[in-house]
């Protein structure tokens, strides 16, 4: 909860207040598939998923007036290492792919084409499936 939910909020705190000076900005913050469904085994992962999907929501109706726009990017399991320290954990949900994970670079190119839209485009979600887009 403190990574994937304090910390977004902290960063958009960090950043909102110049885009707001400015009137226009975008803000992209990560979350997962596993924030819209749940896995077995990672209620709270998934609780703090769905957090940042509620918060980024949130946040785009309040800000869009002001010229700014929020994209929440969901992925599904991305091949980052995180799934090494459960080998004893069943391949189920989260683990049950390991061959159709996405890699880091496929979010990081799911983030460069929502910060590359038009100033009139607004891509509220972008979902990636695990079997490669």
């Amino acid at each position: 909860m403190r990574i994937n939910v304090d910390g977004t909020f902290h960063t958009v705190r960090a950043v909102l207040p110049a885009m707001l000076v400015q009137g226009s900005g975008h803000i992209v913050t990560v979350s997962s598939v596993y924030g819209r469904k749940g896995s077995p085994g990672f209620a709270a992962y998934c609780a703090s998923k769905y957090a940042v999907i509620g918060f980024s929501e949130s946040l785009a109706l309040e800000v869009r007036p002001q010229g700014i726009k929020v994209t929440v990017i969901e992925p599904g399991t991305v091949d980052t290492g995180f799934r090494d320290g459960m080998a004893n954990r069943p391949r189920t949900g989260l683990l049950a792919h390991p061959d159709k994970m996405l890699t880091p670079d496929d979010v990081a190119s799911a983030i460069v084409w929502a910060l590359s839209t038009s100033s009139t485009a607004v891509p509220d979600e972008i979902r990636l499936d695990t079997a490669r887009w």
